[in-house]
């Protein structure tokens, strides 16, 4: 087997360093996480290299939600290659700058709401320094309280909608969904996995926080197990 081959199967080559910091993974407490974080960086890389080969063979006929689509920068992606791409951002800067930025793009619908696990109302925090670059700080707004980066005096009532349930309103297949949702993530997937529809996903990619959120860790680790032995939707969480 060759080196191309080798890397499309098995993700990137591991240095010596990266090897020790999946052996010391699993060592308890604080240590065995910092490692894990370490770890988990490196395989960054081969889920990118998935996420481009999904958004390939994405066509006109294919359909791609953005959860989390902040400025629009990955809605603009999903656009060029999908027939069709829902977005959701619920922080209101961000949100006006989603829609300047996917004006001209047809075939892109953006809803101003928090992808989550009901529909309602739902406190949004922001980042101590938000305010220094609301359009690069914004990527960090969350529903956690207690993320790592957020002021928990700064929430504020933004809407929510169920997003299993709006998947199941769709009633059609989807191709690729990416989240990017600091932290919401966890419950979301917990309860889309449960249900039926989830065989209608294709593959959903996931950058997780569960290292800023500490009550997500153990969860997110449950779903890292559960992702591997799951055929239809291909859960990869380990991008970005």
């Amino acid at each position: 087997v060759n080196h191309a081959t080798r890397t499309a199967i098995h993700g990137p080559r591991m240095t010596i360093k990266q090897f020790g910091n999946r052996i010391f993974s699993h060592l308890p407490g604080q240590l065995g996480r910092k490692h894990k974080k370490r770890y988990y960086r490196h395989l960054t890389e081969g889920v990118g290299r998935q996420f481009e080969s999904v958004l390939g063979q994405l066509g006109e006929t294919s359909l791609a939600l953005d959860l989390g689509a902040n400025v629009g920068e990955y809605t603009a992606i999903l656009a060029k290659k999908a027939g069709q791409v829902v977005a959701f951002e619920p922080d209101p800067y961000a949100f006006g700058l989603l829609k300047e930025n996917t004006r001209h793009l047809s075939n892109v619908r953006i809803i101003q709401a928090a992808a989550s696990t009901a529909d309602g109302a739902v406190t949004l925090y922001r980042r101590h320094d938000y305010e220094q670059d609301p359009t690069a700080h914004s990527q960090g707004s969350s529903l956690f309280g207690d993320k790592a980066n957020v002021d928990e005096q700064s929430g504020f009532q933004v809407e929510a909608v169920d997003i299993v349930a709006f998947i199941e309103r769709l009633n059609r297949d989807i191709q690729l969904i990416k989240i990017d949702i600091e932290g919401a993530e966890v419950p979301i997937l917990e309860q889309l996995l449960d249900a039926p529809v989830a065989t209608r996903i294709g593959d959903i990619f996931v950058e997780t926080h569960e290292f800023k959120i500490p009550e997500l860790y153990r969860r997110t680790e449950k779903l890292r197990k559960r992702a591997r032995k799951l055929e239809k939707p291909r859960l990869h969480l380990n991008w970005r």
